[in-house]
């Protein structure tokens, strides 16, 4: 049921759940209110109205926070960063259709848990019947409509709930966190969490229909969150300010100990990367920005699409000449003095272009030892542009950390005009 559940209502917000279950519950409440006051029964709930009120309602909060707390935490742990091939293996599927939001709730199912968990979801969904019912009696005894007057309410609102389940969407398209992002980033979330979970949809039939009206019956208002993974890019120029903080935030060892830091280290996958982060820092030839403007993010890359790639160093007498990978992979882990967690990664690349900030102007012509490199000519005055080299960081993992971590780049570290590097990730 609980795989079935999720299926169903992830992708509402609250407002919504909450209208469906008081309108499923107020209708299925009415009818046994209607019989009990024919046979004069109702007296028994009015003179123990508040052993059926506060208990119920007490219950439903409770229960309710604990369920949403269970799934959630569930959802992420699918979505770890602990193992670096685990999480490439998640983006690999996730662009190749392979996976969905969807399939990553399914999968909930499957747990040990899933029979008291199924326990929890319908007993939180019968205390609020509960607590509605009680409402709706104590409504019935001091508010005079006459019995016509119930009777037609409880049929218009049976006609609501029949017009509820024939425009019934297992899944729909709800891209409000998804609209921040462009370029691949918003691809990436929306193949996740929309495009690839209705591939993945079964088609609505009558029993779908029927578990439908129970789950809006007989079940918690569930509070899932997309994804906690929080992708962002930053391009700098690779200056001394920018490199002492990357390079203060690295972990390092010094006699074969590792070094004692706290809060927000970065920590090096020496076997996924082609250079230790102290050597990129320091190197003095890469690929320029204009052989890379053409390509896809599968060929830039590679090491986020295939869990199987191997970094390896390639020169001009390789079999890649005109492109030549240059990056660092690193960890980021929250540390304490009693744990650690890793939070996210680091991949820093290193590429060549221009300081258009850094340039010289003067008149005259262009010599032999001169030509290619760049300059702009005007009114018989050329202007020269430095050459640099800029680091193009791309980072992956929980928002919070993701976010301070960039803005501390930011405050250290000149950015590059996006003229110079305009490809939209």
């Amino acid at each position: 049921m609980i795989d079935l559940l999720i299926r169903l209502l992830y992708s509402e917000n609250i407002d919504k759940q909450l209208i469906r279950r008081l309108l499923y519950n107020t209708t299925c409440s009415l009818p046994f209110i209607l019989v009990l006051s024919y046979f004069n029964l109702l007296g028994v709930i009015y003179t123990n109205i508040m052993l059926f009120l506060i208990p119920s309602f007490s219950f439903f909060i409770l229960s309710n926070t604990y369920f949403n707390y269970v799934i959630t935490k569930s959802v992420k742990e699918s979505l770890g960063y602990v193992d670096f091939q685990e999480f490439v293996s998640k983006f690999s599927d996730i662009w190749d259709n392979k996976t969905s939001f969807y399939s990553d709730l399914q999968q909930l199912g499957e747990g040990k848990k899933i029979r008291e968990l199924s326990l929890l979801a319908v007993a939180t969904g019968f205390s609020l019947f509960i607590f509605i019912f009680s409402i709706l009696s104590i409504m019935f005894r001091y508010v005079e409509l006459g019995w016509e007057i119930w009777i037609a309410i409880t049929f218009v609102l049976l006609f609501l709930i029949y017009y509820d389940i024939l425009k019934l969407d297992l899944i729909q398209k709800d891209t409000e966190n998804i609209n921040a992002y462009t370029g691949f980033v918003g691809n990436l979330l929306e193949k996740y969490i929309v495009t690839n979970s209705l591939e993945q949809t079964p088609y609505p039939n009558a029993l779908m229909y029927i578990t439908y009206f129970l789950v809006n019956l007989l079940s918690p208002i569930i509070k899932i969150r997309a994804p906690n993974w929080y992708i962002d890019v930053g391009i700098y120029y690779r200056e001394p300010t920018l490199v002492n903080t990357l390079s203060d935030l690295v972990e390092k060892k010094e006699d074969g100990q590792e070094e004692e830091k706290r809060g927000i280290i970065l920590r090096e996958i020496k076997e996924k990367s082609v250079f230790p982060i102290e050597k990129l820092l320091k190197m003095k030839a890469a690929t320029h920005v204009s052989k890379i403007l053409n390509k896809t993010p599968k060929d830039l890359w590679p090491y986020l699409f295939d869990p199987k790639y191997k970094p390896e160093r390639e020169t001009k007498k390789g079999k890649s000449k005109d492109f030549q990978r240059k990056y660092t992979i690193l960890q980021i882990v929250s540390k304490t003095k009693k744990k650690e967690i890793v939070v996210g990664y680091l991949f820093v690349n290193l590429f060549k272009s221009v300081d258009i900030d850094g340039y010289e102007v003067r008149s005259g012509r262009i010599s032999g030892r001169e030509k290619g490199k760049v300059y702009l000519r005007k009114d018989g005055l050329i202007t020269w542009y430095k050459p640099t080299m800029i680091l193009y960081i791309i980072f992956v993992g929980e928002e919070n950390y993701i976010r301070v971590l960039k803005t501390r780049f930011d405050i250290n570290g000149r950015v590059v005009p996006e003229k110079l590097f305009p490809i939209n990730v």
